[in-house]
């Protein structure tokens, strides 16, 4: 038999068709892991599949954002399949008048999968298999992108558990956009293979990936753009000649200045952020300029032009009706800039968790409703990052990133212990290059600055499945090839040539694919131990930021829902109060299935705030602890609301009982039941329903 380091002709393609099918077995058995993992980190939720989801709940009713996805589910099918129309507006809200969606939080990809799903599950077990599938998926696509460019199954297993099963994950079991991360590690695989190979087949397919990407989660669109950037501009760098890098050495000491200059003086005018970054451009340009011959550079440029056509054609329809319902809708402010900073990451909110070994109830439901602050990463992860950055040599652009990253996380301005404004600053905060981000188009939509996170941990997971080989073997890359240089893909992102740690020989991609499946087991004394600490390491991982049990809450809303569901007339619900349980508000529209004078969309119209404050009927409801019932038993009061209820088109009134005291709740029933004819139709101990025939 030919041994594995000459290898025949003949045998070739044997070998061949042997390594394919061993790896394609060893990637669905990871597969298989990811998915298992995924279980057990979501654990006792596989038990209460159908009729639970992780969430905070009241009454047995959603009481945070997961009740905003699965009304998007409901909505789309609705939409789609029944009204036949752009699910990018709504009559279902803020009915009459409606309201755009556009600013809203509709991970549009998921809702629209959703779709055929809902003709044989609820909607709770929909949410659930989408968790799963995204923790899973996460992991497996970071697996893969990992693999392809170190060729190691282990690498790629590690960083796919650095990224997927992170607190970041968990305290977003609420947020099914921000669940969405798999689309990311898959994006810039292709990106990747687009880059080196230059073929039309992983173009497109990073397309695609891309705009899937923003049609979950356009915080990841953005976030996916700027990482394209830093790719593009560390490949321009790469090109620069070795006259060009011996005079940059040179000017080093000028540029550092020239950076703590700007960011002294950007504590007093943000302008000066603007003249920087005008400066940056200009050097990009002068490096292009001395790089203008180099060979395939307007390949590429002709490439990232297409690539952003591409792009945009597929998401044209959305951008229009954002820029027609811009034109039309005067939408409100999402948050002040002061909101901004405290919805940002503090300096070491990766290196600290309060209470990572705390499984109990409270501390879990602490970790969601401080979710945006979890970016804890483990301690296990930072001793690998730290062994991989003095010990590593491979993937020094993935440092890039993380850095850039991980600035932009910590939002417009720093805060120390949620402090915005130090002492030593009591005029003002430190600002930040997140800063400028609050002032860009499009990029000005972002409110948590804490969520770029997930992309410092995306690039921390890959930087140490790069290295990780070279963490525990000693050996993965010969010498004369672990520097960064040159343009060839595989340098710039770590994978340099694969050596057997036995005898430092190259090995042939062939070869190199065998080397790491397991054909060629390492000589090693040291081998058994390890093996055993690498499955230390990924117990870790995994224990120190393993959050269970995680409490998923049941979802029972009454069949009173039901019942109103059968009426078929054409008429809206009023619930009260106007702006409380709003994510009860949604999650019963699902079932009673008619329009609703409430409105709960991530970002408001001052239209329809002025619209419902022209309405008395309202504004008293608003106010029904301080109204004098009494005061409104005149004709001129009772005409006003019967014609208000009419235009409003209002057949049932459902009151929240929780959300008032006993007095408040007896003066509503004084005015819908004496003096505006409602009828008691049905009340538990949580709510009262009244109606009154059209």
């Amino acid at each position: 038999m030919a041994s594995i380091t000459k290898l025949s002709q003949g045998d070739k393609p044997k070998y061949k068709k042997e390594v394919i099918c061993q790896d394609s077995i060893i990637s669905i058995a990871i597969l298989t892991t990811y998915l298992f993992l995924s279980i057990l980190i979501t654990y006792p939720l596989i038990f209460h599949f159908t009729d639970s989801i992780i969430a905070l709940t009241k009454n047995n009713l959603p009481a945070d954002d997961s009740a905003v996805f699965l009304w998007n589910f409901w909505w789309f099918k609705k939409a789609f399949v029944e009204l036949k129309s752009s699910p990018l507006f709504t009559y279902y809200q803020a009915h009459p008048i409606g309201t755009t969606l556009v600013y809203s939080t509709l991970s549009e990809f998921n809702s629209t999968l959703s779709i055929p799903l809902q003709y044989f599950l609820p909607l709770p077990a929909i949410y659930n298999i989408f968790i799963i599938l995204s923790l899973t998926l996460t992991g497996f696509f970071t697996y893969l992108l990992v693999k392809y460019i170190t060729k190691s199954h282990l690498s790629g297993f590690i960083s796919g558990l650095i990224f997927t099963f992170t607190l970041y994950h968990q305290a977003h079991y609420s947020h099914l956009n921000l669940l969405s991360t798999e689309w990311i590690p898959l994006t810039v695989l292709f990106i990747l293979k687009t880059s080196e190979t230059k073929k039309i087949k992983y173009a497109i397919l990073s397309v695609i990936f891309f705009v899937i990407s923003a049609l979950s989660c356009w915080y990841y669109f953005i976030f996916l753009i700027i990482f394209l950037c830093l790719f593009l501009f560390y490949k321009i760098f790469q090109l620069k000649s070795a006259r060009f890098k011996e005079i940059e050495r040179k000017l080093i000491p000028l540029y550092i200045a020239l950076f703590i200059l700007f960011f002294i003086l950007m504590q007093f005018t943000i302008e000066f952020l603007f003249i920087l970054i005008g400066i940056l451009f200009l050097y990009v340009l002068i490096i292009l300029y001395t790089i203008r011959k180099t060979k395939n550079l307007n390949k590429d440029v002709i490439h990232i032009l297409i690539f952003a056509l591409l792009v945009f054609l597929l998401l044209s329809p959305y951008i229009i009706e954002y820029y027609k319902q811009t034109e039309v809708e005067d939408i409100l402010e999402a948050m002040p800039f002061p909101s901004k900073i405290f919805y940002s990451a503090e300096p070491l909110t990766y290196f600290f968790h309060k209470s990572p070994f705390q499984f109990d109830e409270e501390n879990f439901y602490r970790l969601r409703t401080d979710g945006e602050f979890s970016l804890f990463v483990g301690y296990t992860t930072i001793l690998l990052f730290i062994i991989g950055l003095f010990k590593g040599k491979n993937g020094r652009f993935w440092l890039f990133p993380l850095i850039i990253f991980y600035i932009l996380s910590l939002g417009p301005g720093l805060k120390f212990n949620g402090i915005i404004k130090p002492d030593f600053m009591p005029n003002k905060g430190i600002f930040l290059p997140g800063i400028l981000i609050s002032s860009l188009p499009v990029f000005e939509g972002i409110r948590v600055f804490a969520r770029f996170g997930i992309m410092t941990i995306f690039s921390l997971a890959v930087f140490i499945g790069i290295n990780f080989n070279c963490i525990l073997w000693n050996k993965i890359a010969g010498n004369d090839s672990q520097k960064i240089v040159g343009t060839n893909l595989q340098n710039i992102v770590g994978a340099d040539l694969c050596v057997c740690p036995s005898d430092n020989t190259p090995l042939t991609p062939l070869k190199r694919g065998m080397a790491n499946t397991g054909v060629r087991p390492y000589k090693n004394i040291y081998q058994n131990m390890r093996f055993l600490l690498t499955g230390l390491i990924i117990i870790l991982i995994l224990v120190e930021k393993l959050k269970i049990p995680t409490h998923p809450e049941k979802i029972i809303a009454p069949t009173i829902y039901e019942e109103i569901a059968k009426d078929k007339e054409n008429f809206s619900i009023l619930n009260l109060p106007l702006s409380g349980n709003l994510p009860a508000y949604l999650y019963t529209q699902t079932i009673h299935n008619h329009p609703m004078i409430n409105c709960f969309v991530s970002r408001g119209s001052s239209k329809i705030e002025k619209f419902f404050n022209s309405f008395s009927l309202l504004n008293t409801f608003n106010q029904i602890n301080t109204t004098n019932i009494e005061k409104l038993n005149n004709p001129d009061a009772l005409e006003t609301f019967n014609i208000e209820f009419q235009t409003l088109n209002i057949k049932y009134i459902i009151i929240y009982k929780t959300e008032y005291n006993t007095s408040e709740i007896q003066k509503l029933k004084n005015l819908f039941q004496i003096l505006l004819k409602f009828k008691n139709y049905y009340e538990n101990e949580v709510i009262l329903i009244l109606n009154k025939d059209l």
